[in-house]
């Protein structure tokens, strides 16, 4: 469920930050060459198109930053302003302990063979949120079909009233 939960918000903040170049969710570097090739400006890139890692992902939503611990320094390209994420402090705790959680559970690193699992309805709640919003802002899901929307809108009715 850890994973599934990671693998649904990750892909929504894909959705949310591609842009019409579809780069916005890039690592900084691939983003940049990539962007510079499709303006005509460079022959094709020699990397593929890597996306950056999720907490990547949320920071970029959430401050509008490559990285929050250097704020002055956007660092990547979008073509597309979109609002900045709302979250709070506990729900910023939750995402980033969701992928601490996740890695050990696809990594299985040496620590044991215990994994911390409390908290698990709080991590549903702050990935719910997330996902909500990015869909009420209406770009990163255009592509859907109405009933395919409306299918995602029951999902994340159906995991929140299941937290409930």
């Amino acid at each position: 469920m850890l994973i599934a939960l990671q693998s649904a918000l990750q892909g929504a903040l894909v959705c949310y930050l591609s842009g019409t170049m579809n780069t916005g969710a890039l690592r900084v570097d691939a983003g940049k060459a990539w962007n510079t090739y499709l303006n005509g400006k460079s022959g094709p890139p020699a990397k593929e198109k890597e996306l950056a890692p999720l907490g990547k992902l949320f920071e970029r939503a959430v401050y509008g930053v490559q990285d929050r611990k250097h704020p002055d320094k956007i660092g990547f390209s979008r073509d597309r302003e979109f609002p900045l994420l709302q979250v709070n402090d506990a729900q910023t705790w939750h995402v980033m302990n969701l992928i601490e959680l996740r890695n050990q559970f696809e990594h299985f690193g040496p620590t044991g063979w215990i994994i911390e699992l409390s908290g698990i309805p709080e991590k549903i709640e702050a990935c719910v949120n997330i996902i909500e919003q990015i869909e009420h802002d209406g770009w990163a899901f255009r592509h859907l079909e109405t009933s395919d929307r409306a299918r995602l809108v029951a999902c994340l009715k159906k995991l929140r009233d299941s937290i409930a």
